[in-house]
């Protein structure tokens, strides 16, 4: 085997090690999870007729972009300009789609006269094209009941309906409307007016996706990121682990402790910087013992992966699995 160039010797020494012998806390990637969750999206576009191209603000890999790509994404999209720079060269002429604000309340012009008016202005510059409209509802992606994010995503597809429909009557067609999340590209799919899905973070999945009503006609995307952690103190009380908030982001909550035994969960609790502390969560649930791996599944995917330089692929289930490879995060603190 070729070494990987700049890696850490541990890290490529690491390479075919049994699950329990990665050191902590790691991030790690369930291979089969991750791969089964990008045959399920290119399945979900291809029968709706979409093209995909899966944001790598999440991933933030050249390598995983790849994958996506052979898998039947059209490319990625980036949030900042320093991610493009460190996973792909740019191109000499540039697409430009005009946002519109569908209700994130975030970025993007009114749709309507508003984009119309943005839209002439690229349209009449020569280096630029004029691509499309830009229309994500990030919001909507984490609203935790199915009806909220269907009622969102109707708003959503409606102002970008009447907005591709303007600029296509004052003689400015729209080749693409794009947009959508994991947590509600069925709508965007089933729209007639989305052609193309962003989704990301079905890639991955993390505890707050986890805790949203499902769709009965979203694809069954599974848990493929976890911070491995250990034990390394406990008492009578409570047990901590050494996996604390520089290891996973807390913006959308606390991790959630994956894979215990029914009737054994545990509670993850603030325990600063680099500890974790873990409580019994129910009348049956025991402390885990000094030394024992655990699996958290971070609240948040995204700035998750921005706290690591490697991501480490286990092929085989967290159980019984193998490092099979590891993974660059080249656009690691890609902010501008």
């Amino acid at each position: 085997m070729k070494p990987l160039p700049d890696l850490p010797g541990a890290l490529e020494a690491s390479i075919g090690l049994r699950v329990d012998q990665i050191d902590t806390p790691a991030l790690v990637v369930d291979l089969d999870a991750m791969e089964r969750n990008i045959a399920r999206m290119a399945d979900f576009a291809r029968k709706h007729q979409v093209l995909w191209r899966p944001h790598a603000k999440m991933h933030k890999s050249a390598e995983i972009a790849l994958l996506l790509q052979r898998a039947g994404a059209v490319g990625a999209c980036v949030q900042k300009t320093a991610e493009a720079m460190a996973q792909a060269a740019p191109q000499a002429r540039i697409d430009v789609l005009v946002e519109i604000d569908v209700g994130q309340g975030r970025c993007g012009v009114p749709p309507g006269e508003p984009a119309l008016a943005l839209a002439q202005a690229v349209a009449r510059l020569t280096p630029l094209r004029f691509a499309g409209l830009h229309a994500y509802h990030g919001r909507a992606q984490h609203l935790h009941s199915a009806a909220d994010r269907r009622d969102a995503i109707a708003a959503a597809v409606q102002a970008a309906r009447h907005t591709r429909d303007l600029l296509t009557n004052a003689g400015l067609p729209v080749p693409l409307v794009t947009g959508s999340g994991t947590g509600t590209l069925v709508h965007e799919a089933a729209s007639g007016v989305y052609g193309e899905l962003q989704a990301g973070s079905f890639l991955f999945m993390d505890a707050d996706y986890a805790r949203n009503e499902r769709e009965p006609a979203q694809p069954a995307f599974e848990q493929a990121l976890f911070v491995k952690t250990q034990v390394i103190s406990a008492c009578s009380s409570h047990a901590v682990c050494d996996a604390g908030h520089k290891s996973h982001a807390i913006d959308s909550g606390l991790p959630t402790v994956a894979l215990l035994p029914p009737g054994r969960a545990l509670r993850y609790a603030n325990g600063g910087d680099e500890h974790g502390v873990l409580y019994a969560d129910g009348p049956q649930a025991r402390l885990p013992a000094l030394g024992q791996m655990l699996w958290l599944v971070p609240g948040h995917c995204d700035p998750t992966v921005n706290l690591h330089n490697f991501l480490i692929g286990v092929r085989g289930g967290l159980t019984a699995g193998v490092v099979e490879r590891i993974i660059r995060v080249d656009a690691r603190g890609a902010l501008t």
